[in-house]
């Protein structure tokens, strides 16, 4: 289910989030793909207290392949041909774009360094993913700390997510509209 981000390709920008819809943009939102993103996942209440976030220090986006990928290889964070999600998408268009895909409610709490979490669970595997903001900054947690213990069914289907999430195929529910664009 991995899939490319949408026509606007993501450029690499010092000064700002990757991911910065036009104010007034073009109807590029995919409704068929993001039913596609909900047939894989889907909103939960469900919490899982065991969560890590060394896995996200383990994922970007390839700026020149237009798409996220896990990796190990040292240095990406200061590469500048790959952007960390905390660099791809702000916390705050990162849940407004769940909202709009999912419809369901964050978990909001004076937690010092995180004030919202949404989950979201894959339904092949039952395995939960959090997203979050963290000390400012977009991330996600999971039970696991590896990415390489992972199925390459659940890593692709957390790649078409997050690949999803930040193009501008994101659908808002109204006709056709870029989540975080004006109609």
């Amino acid at each position: 289910m991995t899939t490319k981000t949408a026509s606007k390709k993501i450029v690499y920008n010092e000064s700002q989030f990757l991911v910065n819809p036009d104010y007034s943009a073009e109807r590029t939102g995919n409704y068929a793909l993001r039913d596609k993103i909900k047939e894989v996942w889907e909103f939960t209440t469900d919490q899982d207290r065991e969560t890590n976030g060394n896995i996200n220090s383990r994922f970007y986006f390839n700026i020149k392949k237009q798409t996220f990928e896990f990796s190990d290889e040292s240095g990406l964070y200061f590469n500048k041909n790959y952007a960390s999600i905390s660099r791809m998408i702000s916390p705050a268009l990162l849940l407004y774009r769940l909202i709009a895909t999912f419809f369901g409610a964050p978990r909001c709490e004076d937690n010092y360094k995180m004030i919202w979490h949404y989950t979201v669970k894959h339904k092949p595997s039952g395995k939960l993913l959090t997203l979050s903001e963290w000390k400012g900054a977009a991330g996600f947690w999971l039970p696991d700390v590896y990415h390489d213990k992972l199925t390459r069914e659940f890593k692709n289907d957390i790649i078409a997510l997050m690949n999803y999430l930040v193009s501008n195929q994101c659908a808002h529910p109204y006709d056709n509209l870029v989540a975080g664009s004006v109609a």
